[in-house]
């Protein structure tokens, strides 16, 4: 069995928080005063925590490049391996989710909008990201090829400066690019096609490939590596809420947003390497949750939903309408999902022995 990295688990788990931070604290972002204090504080916090989902794509793609080490591999286990571990739990997600909305007749019971929705992900927000994540586990031979390549720090180089604008186009902009040539057709779904995120993979597969010297080169560099990061935190956040309260109009806001993303992912990738040798890094709790954290993902958003309903109708403060959401979408949904892993952990074992 291999072993466990316990910087790896510790970013895992970090990344999984912000999502939750992410989705609690949007109700409270949407219905603050932009000129409150409330706002000044969340509206920054809520930017910066979109480092997230870039910062998964990062990690499963350095995860698969150290696995791709491994001899012996084969694609037809591997993708029936991605589909048992990712898109089960998701379609299982997706019918739950379902039979949810349409119990409260937010929905139409129809088998074929059902089918629809668990393709393209519209179920529920976040579910974006297992559409565009199991597009790049069905590329795994291309992966394999390229990390070939990327042995050479040349070609990994090249690799991510290619990357980064290519993305753009082919992500931030692949709506605009497709509008070229089907006029008057606006393609809704450039948020989960894999090469919105190639440049966040690529940096994950280079980092994978070239591990233990990267490793040692952040840890010697920390100190340059968190001074960058506090000043592109800095300009993200206040220029966000410049930008977001109405008060100045920023167009090139979202260039300033992907060089704090770069910034972002490197810090924490760079304090987690930091303390991997920590004394916390063997707790149980972070090891449950780094276990757990596909489902915290894919179920969180419920617990809010019912958190919602709790809160339906009555006028509350802002600051316990967040603390409500984050209740249910953290302690809640945490301790369910850690809870279900273990006893299903248990139920394994036994069915293993017999």
């Amino acid at each position: 069995m291999t072993k466990r990295k316990h910087e790896l688990s510790l970013m895992n788990v970090i990344l999984c928080l912000l999502v939750i931070f992410i989705h609690a604290s949007s109700t409270a972002i949407t219905v603050a005063d932009k000129t409150s204090w409330e706002y000044a504080l969340l509206l920054p916090a809520w930017r910066l925590a979109a480092c997230a989902v870039p910062g998964f794509f990062f990690l499963s793609a350095l995860k698969f490049a150290l696995g791709a080490e491994k001899e012996g591999f084969s694609y037809k286990k591997y993708v029936l391996g991605r589909i048992k571990r990712v898109w089960l739990p998701y379609a299982m997600a997706v019918l739950v989710y379902f039979v949810y909305f349409v119990l409260l007749n937010y929905m139409e019971p129809s088998v074929p909008e059902l089918v629809k929705l668990l393709f393209d992900g519209n179920m529920c927000g976040h579910f974006y990201f297992v559409i565009a994540i199991m597009q790049f586990y069905f590329l795994a031979p291309l992966w394999r090829a390229i990390l070939k390549k990327l042995s050479e720090p040349a070609y990994a180089v090249i690799a991510l400066v290619a990357a980064l604008p290519l993305g753009m186009i082919f992500g931030q902009y692949l709506t605009d690019f497709i509008s070229i040539f089907f006029k008057g057709w606006l393609f809704p779904y450039a948020d989960r096609v894999f090469s919105t995120y190639i440049f966040w993979w690529m940096a994950g597969l280079v980092v994978g490939r070239h591990y233990g010297y990267l490793k040692n080169a952040v840890v010697g560099a920390w100190r340059g590596i968190t001074a960058l990061f506090l000043f592109a935190a800095v300009m993200s956040g206040g220029l966000s809420l410049l930008h977001f309260s109405g008060r100045e109009y920023i167009y090139w806001l979202e260039t300033v947003h992907v060089f704090y993303i770069v910034c972002a992912v490197l810090f924490l990738f760079t304090i987690c390497v930091k303390s991997a040798d920590a004394p916390i890094m063997s707790a149980k709790l972070i090891c449950a949750v780094d276990r757990s954290s596909y489902s915290i993902y894919l179920w969180h958003p419920l617990f809010l939903y019912f958190a919602k309903a709790l809160l339906g109708g009555k006028n509350v403060p802002l600051s316990v309408t967040f603390g409500t959401h984050l209740f249910f979408s953290l302690v809640v949904t945490v301790a369910v999902c850690v809870c279900v892993s273990a006893v299903v952990g248990k139920i394994s074992k036994i069915v293993r022995k017999q």
